[in-house]
């Protein structure tokens, strides 16, 4: 099975969001269990929220199986990255590196932002390796502890 180049998803489409759903709805269970949360609120967004969102997805096939997808909102002033999952068949792969690199490629000289658990150290490990910093740390409502990095 060869893996494809990052693609453009059209996630207006209700077969690529549906894709998109199943692969957040993924990975983010194993994240949901590694921060011990029972209501984590990445698994309460709903197919019609990524159907309908202003946000670009871009995904890496392996085949016809969507394996990762970084979605990001773009203003002015940052590049925010909204959501970074990794099908957990492949994770440690390099595909979530690929994909961030692939961002920094394309929007040369802008200022990315992302936001994750404090205690997502995969995650804080991969963006630190990306040349990201920590900015800030937040406490969100739901009760995770977030940080928030820069480049």
């Amino acid at each position: 099975m060869a893996i494809q180049d990052i693609t453009l998803l059209d996630h207006s489409s209700a077969v690529v969001s549906r894709q998109i759903w199943l692969l957040f709805q993924m990975s983010y269970k194993v994240e949901a269990q590694m921060l011990c949360m029972e209501n984590f609120p990445p698994l309460q967004r709903l197919e019609q929220n990524i159907q309908g969102s202003i946000s670009r997805f871009y995904g890496i096939f392996e085949s016809t199986r969507l394996v990762a997808v970084l979605e990001i909102g773009e203003s002015s002033e940052v590049i925010n990255f909204d959501s970074l999952v990794v099908h957990p068949q492949y994770f440690r792969q390099g595909f979530a590196t690929r994909l961030i690199e692939f961002m920094l490629d394309l929007y040369t000289g802008s200022s990315f932002r992302v936001r994750t658990a404090k205690k997502n150290f995969p995650g804080l490990a991969l963006y630190r390796k990306c040349g990201f910093t920590v900015a800030r740390e937040i406490n969100e409502t739901s009760g995770i502890e977030v940080l928030e990095l820069e480049r």
